[in-house]
């Protein structure tokens, strides 16, 4: 849903379902925050770009950690 509504120039809208299912500690892929953070810096959303993007650098540090365990 998230990469649909990016894919339909409604980054806020997508933003808005990544926040809540971030808040109910539901799982984003990697892919989802990509396209997402793309939306977002087309529509001039900088702020919100930079939020996604430190979720994604969190899933890529929990990610490298992983499989050096």
């Amino acid at each position: 849903m998230i990469e649909g509504l990016s894919s339909a120039n409604r980054a806020m809208d997508a933003f808005e379902l990544f926040e809540e299912a971030r808040m109910k500690g539901l799982r984003i892929h990697t892919k989802t925050c990509v396209i997402l953070m793309d939306a977002l810096h087309k529509a001039d959303c900088l702020e919100q770009a930079g939020i996604v993007g430190a979720v994604l650098r969190g899933i890529a540090k929990s990610q490298h950690a992983a499989r050096h365990w």
